[in-house]
């Protein structure tokens, strides 16, 4: 009788954290972080989740790249076999959203959560008809980097924030050498341009791809097309951009003095001690004509997915990967966090070459440029843009004058865009 009574407690204990096992709250969540520092950042972020509280267990699951994943969640979705939380591809994710995203509107709402803690330029890209259909995720901008033993043995300056296009024209002209006189550069002053980056060189004049209200394009407009004039000068005229061999940069290897590349590039570059090699640095893109220092920034949607059996525990994760604990973790590891604390804290905390000022390395971001993005969540812009870059492909390679592309292309996506508001 006396062991039985000493037994009930326990047994008590036992059926009692059985209940709280049975109660806990699974749900899963997939980004396509699967490698690397990034893939390490989110297991991390997910364990720490996990041991914060003991009503929800998140379990990641790495998945396929960009696009593909975005593809995936769409097809899952519509399966009933979807992620409960996810990242969704923020450049074609567009038409989309609202049919795979959870509304979290009401969420945001109650809590009195603020969007504020996010970049200023990213509130839109989520947000359909007065709703909110995710967060920001993975922010990012495009950095001018340059090999600085190539620039000091030129006896040129490092360039700052506020050159202009006429500098860095002349800074790549006077880079570009060819040393055996065939007439085919040794060393290029900058690394290709890539026709598929039309959005960052479409707009250093200050032009836009849309007019302010959406309805139709507006890459007529002069500043749009000094742009693109520009980009072909220095790719035709100058001869100054390396247009020949791999599409894919040689800068690593020395062979060309400047490369356009985003933020992370930093961390892959610190990753394989390319420091040992050459000293390296980053800075501003050029401003054009009367336009402010700009670049172009992209970022991501995170989401709770539809068909989800817990959207508020997909919520509560959500809120967790957001916080400043977080972000500011993310920032540390140089894995691209979407908030004012993370982007900071990557400006401040994230990797530096020996030899190297941290203004040197992070000056773009800790004193950011204007940043300036397209209007992705237009619901044609992601279908129109493979005409964009085609037109732009055209244009460098010299095969259409840039006035007579965008008369010729305008037209066409004016009517696409038309038919979509019908």
């Amino acid at each position: 009788m006396f062991v039985a009574r000493r037994l009930i407690p326990a047994l008590l204990l036992v059926l009692a954290l059985a209940v709280s096992v049975q109660a806990q709250i699974e749900i899963t969540y997939t980004s396509w972080q699967s490698g690397g520092a990034g893939r390490e950042a989110e297991e991390e972020i997910v364990r720490r989740f996990n041991e914060s509280q003991s009503d929800i267990r998140v379990t990641f699951v790495p998945g396929p790249w960009s696009q593909a994943l975005l593809e995936e969640v769409i097809v899952q979705v519509a399966g009933g076999v979807a992620p409960d939380v996810a990242t969704l591809r923020g450049i074609t994710v567009g038409p989309n959203l609202e049919q795979i995203a959870v509304d979290l509107t009401p969420f945001i709402e109650r809590d009195g959560y603020d969007m504020n803690r996010f970049m200023p330029v990213t509130h839109s890209l989520a947000a359909r008809n007065g709703k909110i259909y995710g967060v920001p995720w993975a922010f990012g901008s495009m950095l001018l980097y340059y090999n600085d033993n190539i620039f000091q043995e030129a006896g040129l300056a490092a360039p700052q924030k506020g050159w202009t296009t006429d500098e860095f024209a002349q800074y790549a002209r006077l880079l570009t050498v060819d040393r055996d006189g065939d007439g085919n550069p040794d060393r290029w002053g900058l690394d290709h341009i890539h026709d598929g980056h039309l959005y960052l060189w479409g707009q250093l004049f200050g032009g836009s791809f849309l007019s302010d209200d959406g309805s139709s394009v507006a890459i007529q407009d002069a500043a749009f097309v000094d742009a693109l004039d520009f980009a072909t000068r220095l790719a035709n005229d100058d001869r100054s951009v390396r247009t020949v061999g791999p599409t894919n940069s040689v800068w690593e290897t020395g062979e060309t003095a400047m490369v356009v590349n985003w933020e992370p590039y930093i961390g892959s570059l610190m990753t394989m001690k390319h420091h040992e090699t050459f000293d390296w640095r980053t800075t501003y893109m050029p401003r054009g004509g009367g336009a402010e220092t700009s670049t172009y920034a992209q970022w991501h949607v995170m989401a709770a997915i539809k068909g989800t059996k817990h959207p508020e525990a997909a919520w509560e994760f959500i809120k967790f990967y957001n916080s400043d604990e977080i972000q500011a973790y993310l920032g540390s590891m140089g894995v691209e966090p979407a908030t004012v604390v993370g982007r900071r804290t990557f400006g401040l905390e994230g990797p530096l070459p020996p030899g190297a000022d941290r203004m040197d390395i992070y000056g773009p971001i800790l004193d950011p440029p204007s940043f300036r993005t397209v209007a992705w969540e237009v619901e044609s812009m992601s279908e129109m843009w493979p005409q964009l870059v085609s037109m732009f492909a055209g244009v460098l390679k010299g095969e259409e004058a840039p006035r007579a592309a965008v008369d010729r292309l305008a037209p066409v996506l004016n009517a696409r865009l038309a038919a979509q508001d019908k």
